[in-house]
């Protein structure tokens, strides 16, 4: 299907010069975890002019907006940057010394008021938008954005949340659908009297590795280094939580130990993936949309998921053969992705 075909596809096409200056004018501006004061300002102007309203604020820098009554279906956004230098000689280049857009939460705020402003006037499904602040950072308290999310209430009602990031591997005009599946999450805190009683965790994990297929090295590497301390969370999809806590039991054997496990439940709530992509590449034409099952993307989604159902949209980025590496102050993204990213975001929100 031609790309143009689709009102969603076309309109999103339209406002593409309205949504690089967006998401330029954010680049040239970035602010860190929790103080992305110009940005939420920014965004909530957007919406307010998409027919959006404010419900409530998050932290001190987030809130969430309606764009009707009751909504059951949420689209979060990040806005913050990080602590480091742009290296890329740009008109639009970040002003603030030391802090640049080096993730993409640029693109991510200009992509969601594009798919706002679609949804506004294609959709009779209300929709909410989560403006969320602090994603790379915690506060001062530590405490991550999504929790601030969770104890704010903008997930009471929604039975669904879509999240967005931009992949510079994956060439501009694809994306890919993720579903985050929903995990159990154990608490383990441990304390043990005895010499030398974690010389043998290496063993232990060597034969854990063994044992559990789906764990890679680097993900056992991470494990020990998170047992060598007093607690850890261990991902029910990362590991046998039953098998890791018997062989625990056995590596403490002989030791004075005080052992506690916790439990958290997770929302037994999913998404369709395969509907979710048949219903953008309806938008985007089948050959630009995959389904992905990549679980190294699916962090910044994790705790939501524990609450309802999660998807994240990737958006291909990348800049005509050259990917440029998240999380450096190179990083740049090709911004004929910004329609791309608002007609797909809209065509799962309208479809979840």
């Amino acid at each position: 299907m031609n790309q143009a075909q689709h009102p969603w596809m076309e309109n999103a096409a339209q406002m593409a010069a309205e949504l690089v200056a967006l998401r330029r004018q954010i680049h040239g501006l970035p602010e860190l975890s929790f103080h992305e004061a110009q940005t939420s300002a920014l965004a909530e102007k957007h919406l307010t002019e998409a027919g959006f309203a404010t419900q409530g604020r998050i932290a001190e820098s987030g809130f969430y907006a309606d764009s009707g009554p009751n909504p059951s279906v949420a689209i979060r956004c990040e806005m913050d940057a990080l602590p480091l230098a742009e290296l890329n000689a740009l008109p639009y280049g970040s002003k603030v010394p030391n802090i640049c857009h080096a993730c993409g939460h640029d693109a991510h705020v200009a992509c969601v008021i594009g798919a706002a402003r679609l949804l506004a006037q294609g959709s009779k499904v209300p929709i909410r938008i989560i403006m969320q602040p602090g994603e790379e950072q915690p506060d001062e308290n530590g405490v991550a954005g999504a929790a601030h999310v969770v104890r704010s209430g903008a997930l009471q009602g929604i039975r669904a949340i879509i999240g967005l990031h931009v992949d510079p591997t994956i060439s501009t005009g694809g994306v890919a659908v993720l579903p985050i599946s929903p995990e159990k999450r154990f608490a383990f805190n441990a304390e043990a009297r005895g010499k030398n009683m974690i010389k043998s965790l290496p063993e232990l994990l060597l034969s854990l590795h063994t044992q559990a297929s789906d764990v890679r090295l680097e993900e056992v590497t991470a494990l020990e280094t998170m047992l060598r301390v007093s607690g850890c969370i261990i991902s029910k999809e990362m590991i046998d939580v039953e098998m890791l806590k018997n062989s625990i039991q056995a590596c403490f054997s002989g030791h004075e130990t005080a052992i506690s496990w916790n439990a958290n439940e997770a929302s037994d709530r999913t998404v369709d993936g395969e509907r979710l992509v048949a219903a953008v590449a309806e938008v985007l034409g089948a050959k630009n949309v995959q389904l992905s099952r990549r679980k190294t993307w699916s962090a910044s989604l994790n705790d939501y998921a524990q609450q309802t159902a999660a998807v994240l949209v990737l958006l291909g980025c990348e800049m005509r053969g050259d990917r440029r590496s998240q999380h450096t102050g190179r990083f740049d993204i090709d911004e004929n992705c910004l329609p791309v990213g608002a007609a797909a975001v809209a065509a799962v929100a309208a479809s979840i």
